[in-house]
């Protein structure tokens, strides 16, 4: 119901999480048992789908979070064919905009093409640099909090006026209903208590593994002749990032089957596009 309703932030979180879940699972059956370099090509378009979905993910939730405060919000009125349409440019523009725009500037920051782990696949990687820290670090913590802000308000609002939440809901003319608001906001709620944490550990890893502060230097990073580290390298992550890949990959796993729904209306889809496929 997500796509047929046009809930714009739900539909881009389906979407990066299925291109991480299948872009870990690829990666996973390539390398499940060595670290071998047999696919490069591979590897420089799986690190940049790592880049975009690590961003797009906590980015679409935002967007979620967003909408149901707007939803709970005392100034909230009937939604227009026009507001709808802002929305959803917003929502697009933000869940998909700012994670390609990090995916295009990753060269700037990228010291060797990628690492390969063994049981995990390509890895990005990275020195700690100014371009690192706006490009790349600064966004997934940025966007989690955001969506906290947004969720504590929206359950504030819903505690507060719970007499009044179907009305408020029905308002809308959004095609939430109650139901499917409350099944939005688990998913919401849910995603974020697993996200903000890794966010947060995940960013405080990262930062731990690129190293001290540098000064940035394209000549120093880039240049073929003055430069300290070979592009076309292949590096060996550290043991203490191979400890963490793990939980992040069951993270997506589990985030994968939660934001496919389970309503009524899914499953009919669901049956719908398998017998298509069928026929």
């Amino acid at each position: 119901w997500q796509v047929s309703s046009g809930n714009s932030g739900a539909i881009c979180m389906g979407f990066w999480v299925a291109l991480a879940n299948l872009n870990t699972f690829l990666n996973f059956t390539i390398w499940y048992q060595d670290a071998l370099n047999r696919a490069p090509i591979f590897c420089d378009i799986s690190i940049k789908i790592r880049i975009g979905a690590e961003i797009g993910r906590l980015a679409s939730i935002f967007c979620v979070a967003r909408f149901l405060a707007d939803i709970v919000s005392p100034r909230a009125t009937a939604l227009t064919k026009s507001d709808r349409r802002r929305r959803a440019i917003f929502d697009y523009s933000i869940a998909f905009g700012v994670p390609f725009l990090v995916m295009a500037f990753h060269y700037v920051w990228q010291p060797t093409r990628f690492a390969i782990v063994k049981g995990y696949g390509c890895n990005v990687t990275a020195l700690m640099t100014w371009p690192t820290l706006v490009f790349r670090f600064i966004w997934p913590p940025l966007f989690a909090a955001a969506a906290v802000l947004y969720s504590v308000y929206t359950v504030y609002r819903l505690i507060r006026h719970r007499r009044n939440f179907q009305r408020a809901v029905a308002g809308s003319h959004s095609a939430l209903t109650t139901a499917r608001f409350v099944r939005l906001a688990i998913l919401s709620f849910s995603y974020l208590l697993i996200a903000m944490p890794l966010a947060v550990y995940g960013t405080i890893i990262d930062l731990s593994i690129t190293g001290r502060y540098l000064e940035y230097s394209w000549i120093y990073i880039h240049s073929p002749v003055e430069a300290s580290f070979d592009f076309d390298r292949v590096n060996s992550a550290s043991s203490q990032y191979r400890n963490v890949v793990g939980r992040h990959r069951g993270c997506r796993i589990l985030c994968g089957l939660r934001v496919r729904g389970g309503g009524p209306l899914a499953l009919l889809q669901s049956k719908r596009i398998s017998r298509q496929g069928s026929a």
